[in-house]
C-alpha cells in the first residue's frame, strides 16, 4: 500500500495536510481487527528519532483491503508445546 503524504487531497483540517501530522519515518506497521463493514485496521508507528522535540506517534487507518487489492493472511502462531509435537517430540 502506498500513502502519498504530499497529496493535497489528504486534508486533516483547513490548513494542514497529512504530511503535517504523520512522522517523516515509519518504524512499524501492524494489521489490527476488522470492522463489521469489512475494513481492516492498519496501525502505523513512528518514534522520535531520539529528538525530544519530536513526538512518538501511533496512527491508525481503516483500510478497505478488497478495494485496495490487498490480500493478507494471518500467521500461524504455535506454542512451544505445539512446535515440539509437530516435530515429533513429547
Amino acid at each position: 500500500m502506498f500513502i502519498d503524504r504530499m497529496d493535497p487531497t489528504y486534508k486533516v483540517n483547513a490548513t494542514e495536510t497529512i504530511k503535517h501530522v504523520i512522522a517523516e519515518t515509519i518504524e512499524g506497521l501492524a494489521w489490527g481487527p476488522a470492522f463489521k463493514d469489512g475494513r481492516q485496521v492498519l496501525y502505523v508507528f513512528s518514534d522520535n528519532d531520539v529528538n525530544p522535540r519530536l513526538p512518538t506517534q501511533s496512527d491508525l487507518f481503516a483500510v478497505d483491503t478488497r478495494a485496495a487489492g490487498i490480500g493478507r493472511s494471518s500467521p500461524l502462531l504455535r506454542s512451544p508445546a505445539t512446535q515440539a509435537s509437530a516435530r515429533g517430540y513429547r
